[in-house]
């Protein structure tokens, strides 16, 4: 028993530092937009790490950077600076005042930087902010971009949507970016594509469009009848071959084969802003008064809970846990739930701004980290970060210990 004793004990050692969560490379996580990590962070072990300067917005983790725009003055000047911070300590690893930007939002893929503005991408070195080129693009004021592996390449490519009809598929190079393919004329909304196989996704409202990443070929999957106002992001599960749309209090399931896109089902949801998507395909929304555990089956209730959540906000997913974002008595509150039965684990208060507001921002997690985007709750953007420790989730944990007990007796 010494023995089994000290292997268990290694054993616990050893799952004090498991392998590193994948990156938050993109605003919603993923080219998926899942919204969903594989971090192992504990919510319970948070504490307060350092702020950025005002005026940050939609943070990204790639490796031990954080990277973020300061778009104070996105809307009236078209400038703004992108930085690049140490994750741990806050440090500014290097900042890159850039001009002609439209959108606060930044897209990572391949070791690059892009962003939006002037009809054109723009694409830095993530590693020390510089300028390597940029692309003219159709596309109008107010551009999301999405950037994924190519499937025939294996380059990044930049998928840019105006909001306003347009999409370009832009293959970034060492060099410059080449043109795949443009499409105009599709009522697509403010969000970004998704990226499903050889499809990109992408809806406004009632009208929703599959395009072949390869060709450009647009084939609707629903025309209305309404248009207009913001689409909701859609999200997709690449290991059941499906993706769900949610918008204000409806969400529609739909399965991919072939590159076809049939509807599933559509249930009356408690969704605003979309929703996120679970490793084994659960899936998770809320609106004003409901985080809601869906079925992906049918989209039925597995669980919920009550209490006062952002409008338009999308739950965060790691391993084990939900993040949703409500009203409380200073600001935006960050309540944190398990992911099984929504008990309640942790409320992080907000420490300023306006109590009631809806947030704007986009947040992070990682093994160690919260990233927490306060968006429009105070009256300049920024965010927070706090610093945890990872740890072995408790099945994974029991699953080996109860191997190693196993192989210990089969030694008997």
């Amino acid at each position: 028993m010494r023995i089994l004793g000290f292997s268990i004990f290694v054993l616990l050692m050893a799952g004090t530092s498991p392998a590193r969560a994948d990156d938050w490379s993109a605003v919603m996580h993923d080219p998926q937009n899942t919204n969903a990590s594989t971090s192992t962070l504990d919510p319970t072990s948070l504490v307060k790490k350092w702020s950025s300067p005002s005026g940050y917005r939609n943070p990204l983790i790639v490796g031990n950077s954080i990277y973020a725009i300061d778009a104070t003055n996105t809307f009236n000047q078209n400038t703004a600076t992108i930085s690049a911070f140490d994750i741990s300590t806050g440090a500014v690893k290097w900042s890159t005042p850039v001009t002609g930007i439209w959108s606060p939002a930044l897209a990572y893929g391949g070791g690059y930087l892009v962003y939006t503005g002037n009809n054109q991408i723009f694409v830095l070195d993530a590693a020390t902010g510089a300028f390597k080129y940029s692309a003219p693009v159709l596309a109008d004021i107010g551009d999301v971009v999405t950037v994924a592996q190519d499937t025939t390449t294996s380059q990044p490519v930049a998928y840019v949507s105006d909001g306003r009809g347009t999409l370009t598929a832009e293959r970034l190079g060492t060099a410059g970016a080449t043109r795949i393919w443009a499409v105009t004329g599709i009522a697509v909304g403010d969000a970004a594509p998704s990226v499903a196989g050889n499809l990109l996704l992408t809806a406004d409202v009632d009208y929703r469009y599959a395009i072949d990443r390869t060709t450009g070929v647009v084939t609707p999957f629903k025309s209305g009848p309404s248009s207009g106002g913001s689409g909701q992001t859609i999200a997709v599960d690449l290991t059941h071959n499906r993706f769900y749309y949610g918008r204000l209090g409806t969400l529609t399931a739909y399965g991919i084969s072939n590159n076809a896109v049939t509807q599933l089902w559509e249930v009356q949801a408690h969704v605003s802003g979309g929703v996120s998507v679970a490793p084994d395909g659960t899936i998770y929304g809320a609106d004003n008064g409901t985080l809601a555990r869906m079925d992906p089956s049918d989209g039925h209730i597995i669980t919920s809970v009550g209490g006062a959540f952002s409008n338009a906000n999308v739950p965060i997913l790691s391993n084990g846990y939900v993040w949703e974002f409500g009203p409380g008595l200073i600001s935006i509150e960050t309540n944190i739930y398990r992911i099984d039965d929504l008990s309640l684990v942790k409320t992080i208060p907000g420490v300023f701004g306006y109590p009631g507001t809806i947030i704007s921002g986009k947040s992070a997690v990682d093994d160690t980290h919260f990233i927490f985007d306060y968006g429009n709750s105070s009256s300049n953007p920024g965010f927070i970060v706090f610093e945890g420790t990872a740890v072995i989730p408790e099945p994974q944990l029991f699953g080996l210990v109860t191997l190693l007990v196993a192989r210990r007796r089969t030694r008997k």
